[in-house]
């Protein structure tokens, strides 16, 4: 019994099969891009190359924004329908669908353009290749050879089902308008973290001060060493016998991660240290990187080795101020300052010379005045985050739903 070509989910007026057709037949104008470095961006002229495609959105987010350095052949602009398609590396299948709002935008050699038939809708084409099934495909395809890549007579044969233009267009509409607001909030993510890092700036330079609960000010901020406010807890335990989980950080001061070793023979070390939560903790082989965090409670009981010494916070210092403050530049700076070491990521920070760091401290009260205002405006940062990660899922089911 032959399988009906129709989508989980439809819009109620469409009915009938779809029908399969092939990327090359919905074509036409097939090209690969211009072999051209780049240069400068000349106002006029801009570049788009594999890594200006967004991995996250499929949109062109160049970074920074570029031109083709050759003189510009006009057959390499895009257009309207214009579907680009990576052919060779890690991101081969990434696409991008040119948007007229983007500009004058030449293709680079490592992209090959299909332009979309007006008698199909390009972005529903376009779509097509954000499902998990273009993504299997993909894999088979580009490893077929053992090297990463596909060229564009395979990319030809990629088979895509379509029901009529109208309803093409509007599941493409109905998408598009998701996708719009998905990029509004993440404006407003950006704004949210924009405002954030504005008052960091401010507060840790002093020129922001809080007030006590009588609208008097605080005492002056005092330089203190590191110290003189934390001190070197290590909580030494024998290496477990069976599977365990141990904590890692990482870089950039982006908090910690989980890791479970299955076979405990595999570590040579005998002895290793367990954390607790608001533990303060340093990878001191990439310390210069600024792989530092605040131990989380999710983070009580795994095992670190002797390359994370682990601190707790003297009287005189509130943890969730010092969570935002190790979260400066400076405060990397400082880090980066005592892990002498060669070219590269070959340095290892002095224990010793950790506790002679200098910062500056506010008193207790106003310490916990900031923590407090920061820890809202992270609170509000990660509601916005999980209202996009929500929608972004939403959209990930209707895109294997409204598609064969």
């Amino acid at each position: 019994m032959n399988e009906q070509k129709v989508p989980k989910l439809r819009f109620p007026e469409f009915t009938g099969e779809w029908e399969e057709k092939k990327l090359g037949d919905i074509s036409k104008n097939i090209s690969y891009g211009m072999n051209s470095a780049s240069t400068v961006y000349d106002g006029k002229n801009k570049y788009i190359r594999i890594t200006d495609i967004s991995e996250k959105n499929n949109r062109f987010i160049p970074n920074p924004l570029t031109s083709p350095l050759e003189i510009v052949d006009e057959k390499f602009k895009l257009k309207k329908n214009d579907l680009l398609f990576a052919r060779t590396g890690a991101s081969t299948g990434k696409t991008y669908l040119y948007k007229e709002e983007d500009g004058n935008i030449f293709f680079a050699g490592f992209l090959i353009k299909f332009e979309i038939k007006n008698s199909y809708n390009s972005k529903f084409v376009f779509y097509n290749t954000l499902k998990n099934s273009y993504k299997k495909w993909i894999k088979i395809m580009s490893f077929r050879s053992g090297q990463p890549g596909i060229n564009a007579e395979e990319y030809k044969i990629l088979k895509i089902n379509f029901p009529s233009l109208p309803e093409q267009e509007k599941i493409a509409d109905f998408l598009t308008l998701f996708d719009k607001e998905i990029e509004l909030e993440e404006k407003k993510l950006e704004l949210l973290k924009e405002n954030k890092k504005g008052y960091m700036q401010k507060i840790f330079s002093q020129e922001l001060r809080f007030k006590d609960e009588f609208g008097n000010d605080y005492p002056q901020w005092e330089e203190k060493k590191l110290g003189e406010i934390l001190i070197l807890n290590l909580r030494p335990v024998p290496k477990p016998s069976i599977p365990y989980e141990t904590l890692g950080i990482r870089s950039h001061a982006k908090g910690t991660m989980h890791k479970k070793i299955e076979n405990p023979n595999n570590i040579s070390m005998d002895t290793l240290y367990k954390v607790k939560e608001n533990d303060f903790i340093v990878r001191i082989t990439f310390a210069w990187e600024h792989a530092v965090a605040i131990c989380k409670k999710e983070d009580t009981g795994r095992l670190v080795s002797h390359r994370f010494p682990t601190y707790v916070a003297k009287l005189n210092l509130n943890i969730n101020y010092f969570k935002h403050y190790i979260k400066r530049k400076q405060f990397k700076f400082s880090l980066a300052m005592i892990s002498p070491g060669g070219a590269g990521r070959n340095r290892v920070m002095s224990k010793k010379d950790f506790p002679n760091i200098r910062c500056i401290l506010p008193s207790l009260p106003e310490q916990e005045k900031i923590a407090n205002f920061l820890s809202m405006a992270d609170e509000e940062i990660e509601l916005m985050e999980n209202k996009i990660e929500k929608l972004k899922e939403i959209k990930k089911g209707l895109l294997q739903q409204m598609f064969i």
